[in-house]
Order: C-alpha cells, then sequence, then structure tokens
C-alpha cells in the first residue's frame, strides 16, 4: 500500500522530498562537525580547513558550464537514439574534463596558496594542491550527475548524496575518538568520500557507461563536439564566473584581510543557514526540469504553476529562517558555547546581518534558475556583473574599516542596488512572451 502511494507521488515531488534529505543530512553534519573538528586541530587549523573546503565554490569553474548544458540539451530531445549517442558522447568528454582538470590544479595550486594562505605561513606548502587535485575528481565527475535530474530520476544522485556525508560524519567521529589533531587526515575524511561518491555516480549515469568504453569513437569528430559544447556552455560558465564575484569573494577576502576567528565566526553562521535554507534549495533543484521542459513545449500554465511552487516554497523557507534567527539571538550564549565550544561568542548583529544576506540571496537564487532553465542565462549576466564588480568594490574598502561587518554589508548592499529588483523584471517579460 505504502508502495503504490510513493508511485503516485509527481517526480518533482520525490526528487524535492528527497533532495531536502540529502541537504539537511549535508547541512547537519557540517553544523555538528564544527565543535568536533574545532577542538581536535584547533582555532588555527580550523581556520585553514574552513578555507580550503570553502574553494569549492570556486572550483566550480571546473565544470565550464557543462552540467547546465547536458541537462538542458537532454530535456530538449524528443528521439531517444539521439539522446543515447549524446549521453556517451557527453560522458567521455567529463572523462577529457577531469584530466584536463588535473593539469590546471597542477598549474595554479602555488599561487593559489601564496594568496589565501598567506596569514598561515606554518602551513604545508602542498595543501592546495592536494585539495584541489581531490576537487578536480569531484567537480569533473559530479557533472553527470544531470543526467540522472534530466530523467526526472535526481533523487538517486541526491541518495548516494546523503550516504556519503553520513560516512564523512562517521570518520570524523572516529578521527576525533582517537584524538588525532593532523590536518591532512581530516581534510581527507573530508573529501575524499565526496570525490569517490562524484566516481560512482559517473560510472553509474544511465547504465550505458563502462570503463572499456571511455576511449570508444575518440576521434576529431568527438573533439569537434567537445569543442562545440564548450563553445555553448560558455554562457553557463560565465554566470559562474560573474557569480563568483558575488559567492566567492567573501571566505577569499576574510582570509586576506582578517584573521582565524573571523573566519570561524563567519563559517559558522553561514553553515548555519546553510541548513535552514535545504527547502528552497531544494525545491529549485526539483522544479528545475519541469521548468525547462514547460518554457520548451511553450506550456505557459505549467510554467506558471512551476513558478509559484518556487515562490511559495522561498516564502515558507524566509519564514522559517526569521524564526531561527531569533532563537540563535535569543540564546546565543547556549549556541556558542554548543556550536563553538564557547570559545567564541556570536553576536546578534551578525546573525541578523546573515539573516538578511540569506533571505537576498534566495531570492536572487530563485529568479537565476528560472532564467536558466529558460535556457536565458544570457539575461542573468548584466545585472550580475554589475552586482558582481559593485560587490567586490564595497566589501574591499568595507572590510578594512568595518571588519566582518564590512563584508557582510557588501554583501547586502550590493544585490539591493541591483539584482534583487532586476531578475523579477526580466523573467516576468520571459515568461509573458
Amino acid at each position: 500500500m505504502v508502495h503504490l502511494i510513493f508511485r503516485k507521488i509527481p517526480l518533482h515531488y520525490k526528487t524535492g522530498i528527497s533532495g531536502f534529505s540529502s541537504r539537511c543530512i549535508i547541512a547537519f553534519v557540517q553544523v555538528i562537525s564544527i565543535p568536533l573538528i574545532l577542538k581536535a586541530i584547533g582555532v588555527n587549523d580550523y581556520a585553514v580547513f574552513t578555507i580550503l573546503c570553502n574553494l569549492i565554490v570556486w572550483f566550480n569553474l571546473l565544470d565550464y558550464g557543462l552540467g547546465y548544458l547536458i541537462q538542458n540539451k537532454l530535456a530538449s530531445f524528443h528521439e531517444e537514439a539521439k539522446k543515447k549517442e549524446f549521453v556517451i558522447k557527453a560522458l567521455q568528454m567529463i572523462f577529457i574534463v577531469f584530466l584536463l582538470n588535473i593539469l590546471i590544479v597542477i598549474l595554479f595550486a602555488h599561487i593559489v596558496q601564496l594568496f589565501i594562505l598567506k596569514n598561515f605561513p606554518g602551513v604545508s606548502q602542498y595543501i592546495v594542491l592536494f585539495v584541489g587535485s581531490i576537487y578536480a575528481i569531484s567537480i569533473s565527475f559530479s557533472i553527470a550527475g544531470r543526467f540522472f535530474f534530466s530523467k526526472h530520476q535526481g533523487m538517486k544522485v541526491y541518495n548516494y548524496q546523503s550516504i556519503i556525508w553520513l560516512l564523512i560524519l562517521l570518520g570524523i567521529l572516529i578521527l576525533t575518538h582517537l584524538k588525532i589533531s593532523n590536518l591532512y587526515l581530516f581534510l581527507s575524511v573530508w573529501l575524499l568520500p565526496q570525490a569517490g561518491g562524484a566516481l560512482y555516480i559517473f560510472m553509474r549515469a544511465y547504465g550505458l557507461f563502462n570503463i572499456k568504453t571511455i576511449f570508444t569513437g575518440i576521434n576529431c569528430q568527438f573533439f569537434l563536439f567537445c569543442i562545440h559544447s564548450f563553445r555553448e556552455s560558455s554562457p553557463f560558465l560565465f554566470y559562474t564566473v560573474i557569480n563568483l564575484t558575488i559567492t566567492g569573494v567573501d571566505y577569499i577576502l576574510i582570509a586576506h584581510y582578517l584573521f582565524a576567528t573571523d573566519v570561524i565566526v563567519y563559517n559558522t553562521i553561514q553553515k548555519a543557514f546553510v541548513f535552514l535554507n535545504t527547502i528552497q534549495t531544494s525545491t529549485l533543484a526539483a522544479l528545475y526540469t519541469p521548468i525547462s521542459e514547460s518554457y520548451h513545449q511553450s506550456d505557459s500554465e505549467e510554467l506558471l504553476l512551476n513558478t509559484k511552487r518556487a515562490l511559495k516554497s522561498f516564502y515558507y523557507t524566509i519564514g522559517i529562517l526569521f524564526c531561527m534567527s531569533a532563537i540563535f539571538i535569543l540564546f546565543k550564549g547556549s549556541v556558542s558555547k554548543l556550536i563553538l565550544n564557547g570559545t567564541i561568542v556570536l553576536e546578534p548583529h551578525f546573525i541578523i546581518l546573515a539573516f538578511v544576506l540569506a533571505l537576498l540571496t534566495l531570492w536572487n537564487n530563485t529568479f537565476v534558475m528560472f532564467l536558466q532553465a529558460c535556457n536565458k542565462s544570457q539575461k542573468v549576466f548584466f545585472p550580475q556583473l554589475l552586482q558582481g564588480v559593485l560587490n567586490i568594490l564595497l566589501i574591499v574598502f568595507l572590510v578594512k574599516k568595518l571588519g566582518l561587518n564590512g563584508i557582510y554589508l557588501g554583501l547586502i548592499i550590493a544585490p539591493l542596488l541591483t539584482t534583487v529588483w532586476l531578475y523579477p523584471l526580466i523573467y516576468k517579460k520571459i515568461a509573458m512572451c
């Protein structure tokens, strides 16, 4: 009976539920690991750990926008034979991307380390190379997860992710129980399962691919396919680059200008809010393909329905964020003791600023997803570019005068002046066409 009821649930709801569960598990592991790792390796090493783990947003550039391109392409195919041919070529291209990414990491790891870890001179000179190599595996092969979403089977990817993060938590608990304080070991336990999971997803994609077929059919026509794909994915890549001026500069500039305690305070608050953002982020991931299909099929009623679903989820999420922010402020002492072992206090004004930032970020992410699903990423470029440039200028100016407050204020003022009102106007025009 339960199985029959489950089968009647729409696929995008199944994906949303699975995604929500997975993101809750990920966010829970990230939050609960803070006091464990902080106690094990100390403030200085934990700050380094935080900076390196948050480099993932920059390593997303190694996706080259191919993930979004592949998902949109698959949504537009109507003939199964052509779709199967495209999938095989795309999976082969992902392996080539992996080799390219490893080379890029080797070439640039030392330069990156000199910039982001200049305030941490005691760190091993190979640590960014180590972390970057693992990220190259994770980002390259995780592109294959888009194949599952295109078939409304995104819940499989989310289930794999849930298992991976539970294994990560188990590894952290084992290291802390054994009283191990080695930074490399904690980074390995945190990153290697993610890389292994991405590789597993790659091998499982569509059930068509195996190690023997990686180099089958590699010829001039295949490389032309790769070049054409990179050209088509360039708008998505450009969007990612611009988006990094908004979502990626915070940790970089905190590490460059501020101190270990600032890194930890900022990371703790952001991870807590990411935990609370899971409703909206899961809904957006689940609705991406339905919105893309309804737009390409010119089904305006279905497009409007899915848009309303995403916006309703946004309002629910903001309500939850507001309630939890109030709890954090009222019980700041207990929260600080629970999460940071009482060594650092989370001040109320940081929590208020983080709430406002989360509200603006979720609003923008919602409309960016709408535009990307409609294959209108180019419409994002100019507003995002304005916000990104303004964001960097404000943060660099304010962080020198206001410290961590300057980071938050820069991240809040920039979207208020640009994208918060531009994105809805653009999407409304597209949806009405």
